[in-house]
């Protein structure tokens, strides 16, 4: 459990590096990461969960601007760097 407590807060990191995410890294303490959408992301929560899909990334959309990101022991530290990659793409159009 510790190694996915590690990749939370790998992926956390992540996260609050890039534009339109915002979350507060530091109530991240578990293997579970929750973010949202700042104003300037147009996109609806439900496109992005779509998107993420097409790519087999599986998160979960906590209403139109929120999600929820579980680590565990499937997820290692090149799915974090996907997952980073491809939502930062997904974002930028």
């Amino acid at each position: 459990m510790a190694i996915d407590h590690d990749h939370a807060r790998l992926l956390a990191a992540g996260l609050s590096n890039i534009p339109g995410v915002k979350l507060d890294i530091d109530m991240v303490k578990t293997n579970m990461v929750f973010f949202s959408l700042t104003d300037e992301i147009t996109l609806p929560a439900r496109e992005i969960t779509t998107r993420l899909q097409a790519e087999n990334i599986w998160i979960g959309a906590n209403g139109p601007r929120k999600f929820r990101v579980v680590t565990h022991y499937w997820i290692d530290h090149d799915h974090v760097t996907k997952f980073l990659a491809t939502l930062r793409s997904i974002l930028a159009t």
